[in-house]
């Protein structure tokens, strides 16, 4: 049985053997008779090469059993593995003659050791080349969802499909590891990664016409050697500040490229903000950097201080340690001052707040009920490493409290402004407390 790939469906034609009085053999594939001439000895040739020879006698550039020409990027059709399947190749990546090219980072990668980050880019001067990827990958995706050809044998540089998630992807596979894992290069988002044998799908040819879309570059000023443990502990924030953006790239060594070996060395900036300090995302990350790796906390400031990316800025904000909230304002000596009275357990033990910040504080209430109305609670708060914390507290709302322990795997914490502590259970929502709602000093006056 020959089997011919046809697009979405597979197409199995009969080879039929009939013994003639004389000897000779007479094939017959679909309509066509074959010459027993054509037929070599069946002594001295396996029956694979027997189709192999008929099928380049009968039609040398076309494939049997099929009216369109061999894929031109099939690099070696003669090298057949058992099940029939051919060694092929993506048409180069063609590099835009200008050296400010838009880009769209897709992945930023860090392998174990390693002494930097891996990123990759798409290319995206090409409005044509975008809409035959669009429909490429939606192509994909509808025909990989209902395939059942399964990859069978592995082989380095054989093209395939694999789904991640709910999405298919190119992927050139390296090589096959234990309990039925395959490593992989993928070819529009780059990256090697390890997918189940079972997510594995043959790739027909007409996948074969685009270049891959991932391609590997290095980021000016980023050259140097890294500790990898900084990169490890840097690298989520780095892919919250590329992944999945567009970006206006310089390209460094625009005239190397082409050279063996050679990658694009790029400039990244916001399109909005070229040539501004503010949109140079190259020295946004090495800011990350050094921010990771300070040792004290006037250095980390001292970083934010010098920060101008809005976005890095944000993160930075984020990851530095949370200071407690100034101490409560206690009056002199014989002055007079107006307070409420919040709580009162007995004459000899009651707690009151400062009327002077009032307007202050309840500000400051109402916005942290605003800025955690959607977001879940924290329901295991040893999972966190947070100090301080906004505890829901029924119709009272929000408030500012600060964790004083764990006793027999509860939390229990004070609360800064009313005074009172509290065993956290399963039911409290309770989420770390945000840098903004530190500034106001702790209102609860114990009397």
């Amino acid at each position: 049985i020959v089997h011919a790939a046809k697009d979405k469906k597979v197409e199995e034609q009969m080879v039929m053997i009939t013994t003639e009085p004389t000897g000779k053999y007479e094939q017959k594939l679909g309509s066509k008779i074959i010459p027993s001439s054509l037929i070599p000895d069946s002594k001295s040739t396996s029956s694979s090469q027997h189709i192999h020879n008929l099928k380049s006698k009968l039609s040398p550039k076309k494939q049997v059993g099929s009216s369109k020409p061999m894929d031109k990027h099939i690099t070696n059709p003669e090298a057949s593995n058992p099940n029939g399947s051919l060694t092929t190749s993506l048409p180069p990546v063609q590099y835009p003659q200008e050296d400010s090219w838009s880009v769209c980072v897709t992945s930023v990668l860090h392998a174990e050791a390693a002494s930097t980050f891996s990123y990759f880019v798409q290319l995206l001067h090409n409005v044509e080349n975008k809409v035959k990827l669009s429909r490429m990958n939606k192509d994909l995706n509808n025909w990989a969802s209902f395939s059942t050809d399964l990859v069978r044998q592995v082989e380095p540089g054989k093209l395939a499909a694999v789904r991640l998630g709910k999405l298919w992807h190119r992927v050139e596979l390296s090589q096959e590891t234990k309990n039925n894992l395959v490593m992989g290069k993928l070819m529009d988002k780059g990256g090697t990664s390890t997918f189940p044998i079972q997510d594995l799908r043959e790739l027909p040819a007409r996948f074969l016409e685009i270049p891959p879309q991932a391609m590997s570059v290095q980021l000016s000023g980023l050259l140097g050697s890294f500790e990898p443990d900084l990169l490890d502990e840097s690298l989520d924030c780095v892919k919250e500040l590329l992944h999945g953006k567009q970006f206006t790239a310089k390209v460094e060594n625009r005239t190397n490229l082409g050279l063996a070996g050679v990658e694009p060395v790029l400039s990244l900036s916001n399109s909005q903000l070229q040539e501004r300090e503010e949109g140079n995302m190259n020295l946004a990350i090495l800011q990350l950097l050094k921010f990771v790796s300070a040792q004290t906390i006037s250095q980390k400031r001292s970083i934010v201080r010098s920060v101008k990316n809005s976005d890095l800025l944000e993160i930075l904000t984020r990851l530095l340690p949370l200071l407690p909230p100034p101490p409560v304002l206690t009056p002199g000596v014989g002055e007079q001052f107006l307070v409420q009275v919040v709580s009162a357990d007995s004459p000899a033990r009651f707690v009151v707040q400062g009327m002077r910040t009032r307007e202050d504080f309840e500000q400051m209430e109402r916005n942290m009920e605003q800025f955690y109305k959607e977001v879940p609670g924290i329901m295991d708060l040893r999972d966190t490493e947070a100090k301080f914390l906004s505890v829901k507290c029924g119709s009272e709302g929000a408030k500012r409290a600060v964790v004083e322990g764990m006793v027999d795997g509860k939390t229990w914490v004070r609360f800064l402004d009313y005074g009172g502590k509290k065993m956290l259970g399963r039911e409290d929502l309770a989420w770390p407390l945000d840098n903004q709602f530190v500034k106001l000093p702790c209102q609860a006056l114990t009397g």
